[in-house]
């Protein structure tokens, strides 16, 4: 199904099952279909389970705005706001939302700017926060602004192999080759622009300042090898989020939700049934 988000922009939602709703917001540059291994798993358990392709991405309306411009439509508040819709349209509520890298930090956005509206528990799974570029006062992230203009600098002229790069660090384990065709396949499947628009809002947003505002349980699982996202950000989460759970994946890169497949839903669905 589309939800209009706003007068000239359609989100493609994915809807299935009856229950309690899990709300599932994807990563960078990927799509809804990221979560496909979950939803296998949660509907023959009784949930709801609905994947959101955000703006930009996958089967979404993707709004164009010129590169050398501001950052407008591509923001975590204009993220937070489409997830306040979609919850608003299909008047969910008692909601577990879930967000992988990017998606964390919107998760994490929404649920300070909108007070946790409508959420009982949230899932932050190898988060892109509270930062994702170093700071002089936040040193944790891998990357640092001028590595993030560079990588904008190569999908300018290359994007299937600036994409492809990234995807080759995002799994700690080895996957099959048809599994990376197609990781690179809905990597590629985001507008070019949004792909570029996207890493802006990661390389320039800061979030400390929405740890301190969640007010539900919320459990940080997260990676020890993850390339993209340290380790030190589910740390830092942990310690800044009340109610927080940190669940640790010894074998897991910024891929956890398939290089430990079957402990990564294991620990979901205990962590949704306490």
């Amino acid at each position: 199904m589309k939800i209009k988000v706003q007068s000239n922009i359609e989100l493609y939602v994915k809807d299935i099952g009856k229950g309690q709703p899990i709300l599932f917001i994807h990563g960078w540059p990927f799509n809804h279909t990221q979560y496909e291994y979950q939803f296998n798993r949660f509907l023959e358990l009784g949930y709801r389970c609905i994947a959101v392709d955000m703006r930009g991405a996958g089967k979404s309306d993707a709004p164009w705005e010129a590169l050398s411009s501001k950052n407008t439509l591509y923001t975590y508040d204009t993220f937070a706001d489409d997830i306040k819709k979609v919850i608003d349209d299909l008047e969910l509520k008692n909601i577990i939302l879930v967000g992988f890298s990017i998606g964390g930090a919107m998760v994490l956005h929404y649920l300070a700017k909108y007070s946790c509206y409508q959420v009982s528990k949230a899932l932050l799974l190898g988060a892109a926060a509270p930062l994702f570029t170093k700071r002089e006062d936040f040193n944790f992230p891998s990357f640092d602004k001028a590595s993030v203009d560079k990588l904008v600098e190569d999908i300018k002229y290359d994007r299937p192999k600036a994409v492809a790069d990234f995807a080759n660090n995002v799994f700690h384990k080895e996957v099959s080759l048809p599994f990376r065709d197609w990781i690179q396949q809905m990597c590629m499947s985001m507008d070019a622009n949004a792909t570029i628009k996207w890493l802006i809002s990661l390389r320039d947003f800061d979030l400390r300042s929405d740890m301190s505002k969640v007010n539900v349980p919320t459990a940080i699982f997260h990676g020890k090898n993850d390339k993209i996202c340290p380790f030190e950000l589910g740390q830092t989460l942990h310690k800044n989020i009340k109610s927080s759970k940190l669940v640790i994946f010894e074998e897991s890169g910024h891929g956890l939700w398939h290089d430990e497949l079957e402990k990564f839903n294991t620990e979901f669905i205990n962590f949704i049934k306490q």
